[in-house]
């Protein structure tokens, strides 16, 4: 049986974008200076993204990185299949998401 794999990757900007629309979703507070100027991904041990202004930082656990990137992912209308397995990865220092399906 065949088995589907596919990997999205986040440029930067978009992650940027992606992490700063969950934290205004979810209500988080994130510092007030304005646009972030970097955004930083961790792959070890689980991968996690941090937003920077400067000396102030805002750290996304997986879980929450993950949400991030789907509900940006569904608001650029980037198919994404519901049932299928989903994992971040960092390739090449950018976030990857991955989603695993077989039948």
């Amino acid at each position: 049986m065949p088995i589907e794999q596919r990997s999205i990757i986040f440029s930067p900007r978009e992650l940027k974008e992606a992490l700063q629309e969950y934290a205004g979703r979810t209500k988080r507070e994130l510092p007030a200076s304005g646009v972030p100027n970097d955004v930083a991904v961790d792959g070890d041990p689980d991968v996690s993204t941090t937003l920077k202004w400067g000396e102030q930082q805002a750290r996304f656990d997986a879980m929450e990185t993950t949400a991030a990137v789907l509900m940006y992912a569904q608001k650029k209308q980037i198919p994404i299949p519901r049932r299928a397995r989903k994992s971040l990865s960092v390739r090449n220092g950018s976030l990857a998401l991955m989603t695993y399906m077989a039948d």
